[in-house]
Order: structure tokens, then C-alpha cells, then sequence
């Protein structure tokens, strides 16, 4: 039995107990925020939590303790520009001053997270004006393989655990609870240790969620890469993706009308335009898919990856596949190597193709 196989008994055998995060779904993100706003208000416990939240998040370099903590108030779903943070927590000090502790939570993830985040920092600085701020963004499931937002303190489900496990709980049913809790934070790393794309189909009896499945796949899969640190996962319309970004911001691979680049889409690795809005244009995508496809043609890749499929116009669509290549992902580290292979030489080809459109558009 592998060592894969063996987390994955153990998955399948803990995930039976009764859990009650697990019984309201591990994917509620107010199932989150609940546990952590009745964390918060425990008399005693909820300023330690604070502080040791605090802490890591602050601008200031100051260290907040405890004992200067006279209450914490909880506010779930606070108001803030037209929209609702997952949870405000007001630090009243005991010389009187207060500090606000702003937490979202996100599970699996949401589309426009960036711009969320950031809308979140000034609505929340406009209503309370002042520096006694502190951000903290609980990525609890696939989005903590996501990039974080800017200015945020992430806090994923090891964090979290850690913090758990410093705090000294008493009474029955408080202790129970907080065990409960941790065992689901545990399972969800566990979860993220033995992704593969083989389990797609197991994800009630593991606790799977769907794209989650995907993005910690991804994750282990980008440590084999040359160059993990610039591949990032996010959700796309319609599939899960491991994007290398660097080569969506080289500047060689920008068009008048818009920008060529590759990424993992499920199992394969795809070669595509996003066009500005409204440029796209029949003539100008036959001219990329052709220019692309005889690049690819004449390079030695074809004859190793004759499953290469050449692209297809969608109509009305401002994303565009140009090639793509079906990739067996059973062994992640050799599915890495496939990916290392055919990166650069697919960015070289990206890149003469968008300096034959160039060319041609000025003419």
C-alpha cells in the first residue's frame, strides 16, 4: 500500500465520525465565521484569540497583548458599502481606545476575490476611519491554493489549527466542539496531501467538494515544476486552472487587441488569447490558431504529443483556445515534467506568433 493510499484509508475511516462542521457542510462559510465569533466571545479565551489573530496582521509592528483587551464584540454579516463582511471584531482596550479586527471567509473560493478584497479594505476604512485596522482573509479549502489577496493576513486550515491548539479550552462542551472543529481543519489538510485527479469520483466518501479536488491536485502537482512560484490556481468559467502567469504578463506575448498565454485546464495543457473586449474577430483568430499551429507543426513536440488538437473559434467568446494537449495526469511528478517541456518552447511559439499578428496589423 502506498503511502497515498494509506492517508486516503484514514481519510475514508475519520470522515464517519459525527462532526458538526461536517454535518452543516465544510464548504458553509458561515459555518466558519459561526465557530470563530462564538470562539471570540467566551469570557477569558475569546482576547487570546484575538490578540493571537491580531498580531500577525497588523501594519504596526507594536505587540497586542491579552491582558489589555477588556472585550471583543462579534458582529457576523457587518454592513460595509453595500456589502457584508463575514465577520467584524470590535477590540475594545482597556484605556478606553478600541482596534477592528475586519475576517472573510472563503472556502472553495469565489470568482473576482481580488477585487472583493479590496472593495472590502476601503469600504471598511471609509466607515471607520483611523490606522487600528487588521485584515485577516481564512482560506479554509481550495482557496487557500489560490493567491491571496493584497494587504490581507491569510489564514488557511494549518494556521487555523495552530492557533487552536495553543488555546486552553474548559467545560465539556466547549472542549467538544473545538475538537471538532480541529479534526475538520485536519481532514481538509489531509484532504489537500492526497489530491489526485483518479478520486474525482469519490468526493462524498472523502469529503471532496468538486473544483477543491482540482486546485490541491494542482498544488502538488506545481511543486515538480522548474518554476512554481509562477504558476497560480484560481476557478476559470468553467474549469479549475493552473495558469503560468509570467508568460500571460510577457510583454512579447501582448496583442493590439489583446494577450496569448498557457495554463493546465483539467488534464490539459492549453495555449490561448483572452481578447479585449469586443476585438475579437474571425480573421484575426484564424490568422493566431494558423500562425500557432504551423510553429507547433514543425517543432519536434508534434511528434511526441501527437494528441495536440488545434483550436476552435467559439463565437461571442473573449477567450480563446489556440492549441491544446491532453496530458496523463496518473503520476503528478511526470505530468510536471510534460508541462516543463513543453512550457518554453510553446512561450517561444506564443511569441512569434504574436510578432507575425503585430507585424501584420501594421501593414
Amino acid at each position: 500500500m502506498s503511502r497515498d493510499d494509506e492517508k486516503i484509508a484514514e481519510l475514508r475511516d475519520r470522515i464517519q465520525r459525527p462532526n458538526f462542521i461536517n454535518i452543516v457542510g465544510y464548504s458553509e462559510e458561515k459555518a466558519h465565521s459561526g465557530f470563530l465569533k462564538w470562539l471570540l466571545e467566551i469570557p477569558g479565551l475569546g482576547a487570546r484569540v484575538a490578540a493571537d489573530l491580531w498580531n500577525p496582521a497588523a501594519s504596526d509592528a507594536a505587540h497586542l497583548d491579552p491582558s489589555v483587551i477588556s472585550t471583543v464584540v462579534a458582529q457576523r454579516e457587518w454592513k460595509v458599502g453595500g456589502r457584508a463582511l463575514d465577520l467584524y471584531v470590535q477590540l475594545v482596550m482597556r484605556d478606553g481606545g478600541a482596534r477592528h479586527l475586519f475576517c472573510e471567509f472563503k472556502v472553495d473560493g469565489t470568482l473576482g476575490y481580488i477585487n472583493q478584497a479590496r472593495q472590502l479594505r476601503e469600504d471598511s476604512r471609509s466607515k471607520l476611519p483611523g490606522e487600528d485596522h487588521a485584515y485577516v482573509w481564512f482560506a479554509l479549502g481550495g482557496a487557500r491554493f489560490w493567491d491571496s489577496p493584497p494587504d490581507w493576513h491569510q489564514v488557511g486550515p494549518t494556521e487555523f489549527l495552530e492557533l487552536l491548539a495553543r488555546l486552553d479550552v474548559s467545560g465539556d462542551t466547549a472542549h467538544s466542539l473545538v475538537r471538532q472543529y480541529r479534526e475538520a481543519l485536519e481532514l481538509e489538510i489531509l484532504r489537500g496531501e492526497v489530491a489526485h485527479p483518479s478520486l474525482e469520483n469519490q468526493d462524498e466518501d472523502l469529503g471532496f467538494r468538486g473544483r477543491d479536488l482540482w486546485y490541491a491536485a494542482y498544488d502538488r502537482l506545481r511543486r515538480y515544476l522548474a518554476e512554481p512560484e509562477e504558476w497560480s490556481i484560481y476557478s476559470g468559467v468553467r474549469n479549475p486552472v493552473l495558469a503560468h502567469y509570467a508568460a500571460w504578463k510577457d510583454p512579447r506575448l501582448k496583442l493590439p487587441v489583446g494577450k496569448l498565454g498557457y495554463e493546465l485546464n483539467w488534464n490539459r495543457f492549453v495555449a490561448k488569447t483572452v481578447w479585449n473586449k469586443g476585438a475579437q474577430s474571425a480573421t484575426a483568430l484564424r490568422q493566431l490558431l494558423d500562425t500557432l499551429w504551423a510553429e507547433w507543426r514543425s517543432s519536434d513536440l508534434a511528434t511526441r504529443y501527437s494528441n495536440a488538437r488545434k483550436g476552435q473559434r467559439r463565437k461571442a467568446e473573449e477567450v480563446s483556445t489556440l492549441l491544446s494537449v491532453k496530458l496523463d495526469l496518473d503520476d503528478l511528478a511526470q505530468a510536471a515534467r510534460h508541462v516543463n517541456e513543453l512550457s518554453q518552447p510553446v512561450r517561444r511559439m506564443l511569441a512569434e506568433t504574436a510578432a507575425a499578428y503585430r507585424r501584420s496589423a501594421s501593414t
